[in-house]
């Protein structure tokens, strides 16, 4: 199968007249796929004789690790909102599906998805990874924002993760 990447009017036209599949840019509005891309992708399929379903039509997919709290929510929540197919990690299930609320709240057509896997176990580390790999044909962006700060339990002592490694490090 042939994919071409299309922006503009011109590629995305292209696409249709010869490609099996487009992949459209990230951060591609609703808006904007449906008055210009999808207008101009047809008239290059009309152009080749073909009909919209001989075309795959695909957006990059991205994980955000950290995406419930901070930074990553706010990422998450901004990439979605962008039109995005966004990964949602994070390590609680309940600050995940409340995530997910808040972005479906936002954005109502938002495309995400929760990931729970505690960054903290290379185990659940290697679970997560399989997941993604299980669940989804690609993975596109990384947006590694999951971190611990400086504040944490430890008190100024050293604390390791499940796994032996200093926390901080094995996390961030």
């Amino acid at each position: 199968p042939i994919f071409l990447a299309a922006v503009g009017p011109k590629m995305t036209e292209t696409a249709g007249e010869v490609a099996d599949g487009i992949f459209v840019h990230g951060l591609t509005t609703e808006k904007y796929l449906r008055e210009v891309a999808l207008p101009a992708m047809d008239r290059g399929l009309s152009k080749a004789g073909r009909q919209r379903s001989d075309l795959a039509v695909c957006r990059p997919l991205f994980l955000v690790t950290g995406a419930t709290d901070g930074l990553g929510r706010a990422l998450a929540s901004d990439l979605a909102a962008a039109g995005a197919d966004v990964l949602v990690h994070g390590r609680d299930e309940g600050r995940g599906r409340a995530t997910l609320d808040e972005i479906r709240a936002r954005t109502p057509a938002a495309r995400v998805r929760f990931l729970r896997a505690d960054l903290a176990s290379l185990a659940e580390v290697r679970g997560l990874a399989a997941q993604v790999e299980r669940e989804t044909d690609r993975l596109d962006a990384l947006g590694n924002n999951a971190g611990i700060g400086a504040t944490t339990r430890g008190d100024g002592r050293r604390e390791e993760s499940r796994d032996g490694h200093e926390l901080r490090f094995a996390v961030n």
